[in-house]
């Protein structure tokens, strides 16, 4: 199981709601989210064919994402937002879901606890707060 989360994407003039995976596997210097290219396209289309390609060096070799720009990012738990973050936004050509960086799950005050069973808590919650993951959500 993975730990998934529900965040807030607020990027030029929208604003959606998915569900992301909280990965540590994916390491960089700076918060940054990664999306699925159906979900990019959907959302941001008529920037999306002018954007520029980067490479990053990922486990599979070196890949090539698309880069959107830096947006706004929240965690909406049921009781609770996290506080607002920056974050780069990539979009990927072979994933499906959403996925949080190392460095944005930490500024997004996360905080794995069982990741097997998908629990997770804020950081600043009490320590026997234990939180469920969301559903996954697949573009």
């Amino acid at each position: 199981m993975a730990v998934r989360v529900k965040i807030l994407i607020e990027f030029g003039h929208k604003a959606i709601e998915t569900v992301a995976i909280a990965n540590t596997g994916y390491e960089t210097e700076e918060p940054e989210v990664l999306l699925p290219e159906q979900l990019g396209r959907s959302e941001w289309g008529e920037m999306f064919n002018s954007l520029k390609s980067i490479e990053y060096k990922t486990f599979k070799g070196v890949l090539p994402f698309k880069a959107l720009g830096e947006a706004t990012i929240r965690v909406k738990a049921g009781d609770r937002e996290s506080k607002p973050i920056k974050a780069k936004l990539l979009v990927s050509g072979f994933d499906r879901e959403v996925l949080l960086n190392d460095k944005a799950i930490g500024a997004l005050g996360i905080s794995l606890i069982r990741v097997d069973i998908g629990r997770w808590r804020f950081t600043d919650d009490p320590p026997d707060k234990e939180r469920d993951s969301e559903l996954p959500e697949r573009w």
